[in-house]
């Protein structure tokens, strides 16, 4: 047993959250401790409703991410400006700039949170990741796409043909000169994908077989690096989100 589970961490089956410090996770803690007094806990996790909705909401966390870090920047710039050189100006006015403080109104039940505005930031992410894995829009683990993608020239073949499968409706076989012909544009590559019986039901999958999604979650026309799934859909019928 401990032999297999060392060797998913060594294959990146699992992610290895160790590599995510304290520290981190402090900060975001003391802006959630904040954000349940200021409104509710957790309501980041409710539904919005409709895929727009949950894009938009994807969003403005990622506009209040930005905005948060913009407002350390501004600081650290601003301190900056004030000397020639950084080495004149005092640890602590260093420390300050970088801690930011959001001194930004509260509401009727509490005031400022006075926490760094990069704790904020980070904060902002956690619950825009989430809320946006939640609505299907992220995947609950990107995996190790890094190796994913560093694909072999047979593997490129495979995912192309699936992707000629999703585009066509129709079962394709693609041999090698045809795959770099049409990375290339060329008309001739179209002209030799043959078009093959498609097999029995039985045979595929059942992630193919899955009108929406496959068992991993991934959307239409989506390809999905844990089982090879697709959904067996034309383009034109796929769901627009």
């Amino acid at each position: 047993m401990l032999k297999d589970m060392k060797a998913a961490l060594g294959n990146f089956t699992k992610a290895d959250t160790t590599h995510v410090r304290m520290g981190i996770k402090r900060f975001i803690a003391r802006v959630c401790t904040y954000g349940s007094i200021k409104y509710e806990r957790a309501n980041y996790l409710r539904p919005v409703g409709d895929s727009v909705a949950d894009f938009r909401r994807f969003r403005a966390y990622l506009r209040a991410a930005q905005d948060h870090i913009g407002e350390t920047l501004d600081l650290m710039e601003s301190l900056q400006s004030s000397v020639e050189d950084l080495s004149e100006i005092p640890f602590s006015e260093l420390a300050a700039a970088c801690y930011a403080a959001d001194t930004s109104p509260g509401n009727d039940k509490v005031g400022p949170s006075y926490l760094p505005h990069v704790a904020h930031a980070a904060a902002s992410l956690m619950m825009g990741i989430q809320q946006a894995i939640d609505a299907g829009l992220l995947p609950k683990d990107p995996g190790p796409a890094w190796k994913t993608h560093a694909l072999t020239e047979d593997k490129a073949e495979e995912i192309t043909m699936k992707v000629l499968q999703v585009a066509t409706g129709v079962e394709a076989m693609v041999d090698r000169e045809t795959l770099f012909d049409s990375v290339e544009g060329t008309a001739a590559a179209a002209s030799r994908v043959v078009e093959i019986e498609a097999p029995d039901e039985s045979e595929i999958p059942p992630a193919y077989l899955d009108p929406d999604r496959c068992d991993h979650g991934r959307p239409p026309g989506v390809y999905c690096y844990k089982c090879g799934g697709w959904a067996r859909r034309k383009l034109s019928e796929d769901k627009t989100v």
